[in-house]
């Protein structure tokens, strides 16, 4: 049902109102894939969506993530050479890529997310971002994948600065702070400083731990869950 579809955010959203102990808010929760603008007034979330359909239209999630999204569904070129160069329109690289190179992000040996099956390293994202313009790797240095890296995660914070503008214009004057989640915590702060808004901001991981922001929808079902049930 479109109840225990939307139970993640909403109950993410609950636990969030709780733990923060502030009545008024905006949650800024931004996930590997998708990104949810929860506005949070007398501690109880109030969302004007109510399924995903609805959501993406008022703004309250955007699909787009620190990790899975196609660079092409941001950009349709970069610097490159003192010039700009189209992209191919593949799934060659995603924004894992970006954030890798830019340091964002930890490397590792695991291969979850990568475009191609490599490794999560910055010498593979760089290999990675070479393809979206057709280039061998060696005709694309760090320096080069850091260009273009700046270039797509100011795109993708711009992104999400206008959606962002576009849920706060509803709630002008009640939301009193933002409280950034998620293991793409970074890119709200990036995207906060682009909107048109000037409210104090509070993040989930430096109170609560990067295992809960993180793990935060699941980690907020188990704890409203666990109490539902208590007898």
């Amino acid at each position: 049902t479109w109840s225990v579809a939307a139970a993640n955010w909403h109950a993410m959203a609950r636990f969030v109102a709780r733990a923060v102990a502030e009545p008024d808010m905006l949650l800024v929760d931004v996930g590997s894939t998708t990104t949810d603008l929860i506005p949070i007034t007398q501690g109880m979330p109030c969302a004007r969506g109510q399924d995903d359909v609805a959501r993406l239209q008022t703004g309250e999630l955007v699909y787009t993530g620190v990790e899975r999204t196609p660079i092409c569904a941001l950009v349709d070129r970069v610097p490159y050479r003192k010039q700009e160069c189209r992209l191919a329109a593949e799934l060659f690289a995603t924004t894992l890529d970006v954030y890798l190179v830019l340091g964002n992000l930890p490397e590792s040996e695991q291969v979850e997310h990568t475009a191609d099956g490599q490794m999560r390293s910055q010498s593979a994202a760089r290999a990675r971002l070479a393809r979206m313009i057709c280039a061998d790797p060696d005709q694309f240095s760090m320096e080069d994948a850091r260009l273009a890296a700046e270039w797509i995660a100011a795109a993708q914070a711009r992104l999400l600065a206008d959606c962002l503008d576009q849920v706060m214009a509803r709630w002008n004057g009640q939301v009193q702070q933002v409280v950034v989640s998620g293991h793409g915590d970074f890119l709200a702060r990036h995207a906060l400083a682009k909107a048109s808004l000037s409210l104090p901001v509070r993040s989930l991981t430096e109170e609560m731990g990067r295992v809960v922001s993180r793990s935060g929808p699941a980690h907020a079902l188990a704890v409203l869950a666990a109490e539902e049930w208590v007898i």
